[in-house]
C-alpha cells in the first residue's frame, strides 16, 4: 500500500512546483519584457516569450457546431459512432479541514 500514499505525496508536490513555476514564469517574462527581449538564451535553456491566436467566431458558426455535438451525441445514442475505451488512473486528494 506504500506506493498509493507515494503516489498521493508525488501528485502533491507536483501540485505546488506547477504553482511555483507559474509565479516564476511570470517574473521572467515581466523580467524580459521590462528588457524588450522576446528570446533569451542560458546554460540551463532558451526562454522564449511565444504568443497563441484564439478566435472567437459568429454566431453562424457556433450554431454549426452546436449542430455538429448535437449529431454527435445522435450517433452515439444510436449505436453508429466507434468506441475505443482507454484505461486511466485517477486520484483525488482528501479533503482538509
Amino acid at each position: 500500500m506504500e506506493i498509493y500514499k507515494q503516489y498521493a505525496e508525488l501528485k502533491l508536490q507536483a501540485e505546488l512546483l506547477d504553482e511555483q513555476m507559474k509565479s516564476v514564469k511570470e517574473q521572467i517574462m515581466s523580467d524580459m519584457r521590462s528588457r524588450l527581449v522576446s528570446s533569451e538564451k542560458h546554460d540551463y535553456g532558451s526562454f522564449t516569450i511565444a504568443s497563441r491566436k484564439t478566435y472567437k467566431y459568429s454566431k453562424n458558426v457556433e450554431l454549426m457546431e452546436e449542430s455538429v455535438k448535437i449529431a454527435k451525441i445522435e450517433e452515439v445514442e444510436r449505436g453508429i459512432a466507434d468506441v475505443e475505451e482507454i484505461n486511466y488512473l485517477t486520484f483525488k486528494s482528501p479533503k482538509l479541514v
